[in-house]
């Protein structure tokens, strides 16, 4: 777990010197070019081939199907997280400072803030969450394809919740009941036997007219003003 965990620091470490060296480079292309970098060299590695046995190591197994009383312990770690997270985002200087930049990264730098180095700071630890620990013990094993689409799931939550793609937008408890309804539809969607593809349209969908609705909002608000 702790190879697991200090190999997605590396990552988002990686990602993160390439976006603060280069800094008009786009994140969105880099961390997609970096994926597809990570992905074929974990190929290179397992091959074709599963890594099973992870079932057999209860304590490992427990992070996912495991409880504490009927509180599952996936969910307090998540609920742990989240309330961290939300904390220094809405409560605290760095938090301020990651909003500030998004909304206007040069702005931001005349006031003072280190934006690179926050910049690095975020894009590590992105890495870092990236680890799937969990799902490795959800599935009992591992493939280099295992979590192929998750990144679209990942991005559908972030608009669904608020934020925006070009940052400074957004708050942590949009983005919490986003993931609660992306899951729920996945969820649902499975009990009644639709194909994991189908789902995925469903998804995309719900994540084009998430990102359509403030811009149609805009053009009936003109439209009422016009008339």
């Amino acid at each position: 777990v702790l190879i697991c965990l200090l190999t997605g620091t590396i990552c988002g470490a990686v990602n993160g010197l390439i976006l603060t060296r280069f800094t008009e480079l786009a994140p969105m292309i880099v961390t997609l070019g970096t994926q597809i970098l990570f992905r074929g060299i974990a190929e290179a590695m397992l091959g074709d081939e599963a890594r099973g046995g992870l079932s057999t190591v209860k304590w490992f197994s427990d992070l996912y199907w495991g409880k504490l009383g009927i509180v599952p312990i996936m969910l307090l770690c998540f609920i742990i997280c989240a309330a961290v997270f939300a904390f220094v985002l809405h409560k605290t200087c760095f938090g301020r400072r990651l909003y500030a930049i998004g909304a206007n990264k040069l702005a931001a730098e005349y006031a003072g803030i280190k934006v690179q180095q926050i910049r690095m700071i975020v894009f590590t630890l992105t890495g870092t969450f990236a680890a799937a620990v969990f799902l490795a013990a959800r599935m009992g094993s591992t493939r280099a394809d295992i979590a192929t689409g998750y990144e679209m799931e990942a991005i559908a939550m972030a608009v669904l919740g608020g934020f925006s793609t070009d940052g400074g937008k957004g708050n942590f408890p949009g983005l919490v009941l986003a993931i609660f309804i992306v899951g729920m539809l996945r969820y649902g969607l499975g009990l009644i036997n639709i194909p994991s593809q189908l789902m995925l349209v469903v998804i995309g969908a719900l994540l084009i007219v998430t990102v359509m609705l403030p811009n149609i909002r805009s053009m009936v608000k003109i439209q009422k003003k016009a008339a």
